[in-house]
């Protein structure tokens, strides 16, 4: 993991260091771009662990419950069939989603942390 996340840390500067060069290189641009990548790499760890936790679940569980109620037909096959009425939602491993998350919120505390004591 400690791997990745240094990988994840070394690829994001190199980006912004090349995307900060595509226009106007200074260093309050490459800051600034460092800080943007960073915010995406933890806002989609983020949502990464949410789905993987399984918050939205239940909301899943309702919809399909509601859906099934209101469709009568569906509820006939599903009586004459004797499914089971509990639907069962695989669950999703994302080993990625801690590294992206840790290299993400240490570049944006280090990006924010230099942007206000320079």
């Amino acid at each position: 993991m400690l791997r990745t996340t240094m990988r994840i840390l070394v690829i994001t500067i190199i980006s912004s260091l090349i995307i900060t060069g595509l226009y106007s290189f200074t260093f309050w641009n490459w800051i600034n771009t460092l800080f943007l990548c960073s915010l995406f790499l933890t806002i989609t760890g983020a949502v990464m662990h949410i789905i993987q936790v399984g918050f939205f679940n239940g909301i899943i569980k309702s919809f399909h419950y509601f859906f099934k109620k209101v469709n009568k037909r569906e509820e006939v096959v599903n009586q004459v069939e004797n499914r089971d009425p509990n639907l069962t939602i695989p669950s999703i491993t994302l080993p990625i989603r801690i590294p992206l998350f840790i290299s993400g919120g240490s570049l944006l505390v280090v990006s924010t942390v230099v942007s206000l004591f320079l």
